[in-house]
């Protein structure tokens, strides 16, 4: 036994891109717990992670073959993309359709972006 050593358990270069999933992680747990009781429109809210997971999904089918073929800047880049401008209009939603749009981009972004990363 060669005795415990942190590099054995960590990646080191893995370590930038775990330092930014952490980060959207952070941001999108704690704004999506408490937005929509917040700003009235819990009945869309309901619906919110259907979007989500129908976006997730149909993103997957293409971004996984670009991933391969392509390569990751090639996707990383516009899911991150696609996640800031999920965000953003999840900042402004005051309605029910606004939310779901938002849960799409985030889908699309944060989904793709962690099954990616």
């Amino acid at each position: 036994m060669k005795g415990f050593k942190l590099s054995n358990f960590i990646e080191r270069k893995s370590v930038p891109i775990t330092l930014v999933a952490t980060v959207t992680a952070f941001c999108y747990a704690g704004i999506i717990s408490f937005f929509a009781s917040e700003n009235g429109i819990t009945k869309a809210a309901s619906f919110f992670f259907v979007v989500y997971a129908v976006a997730v999904v149909a993103s997957r089918l293409a971004t996984g073959r670009l991933f391969d073929t392509k390569g990751p800047n090639f996707v990383m880049y516009p899911c991150l993309l696609s996640f800031v401008i999920g965000m953003f209009i999840l900042s402004q939603a005051t309605t029910g359709l606004l939310l779901l749009i938002s849960g799409a981009f985030i889908g699309f972004g944060y989904g793709t972006y962690m099954s990616s990363s």
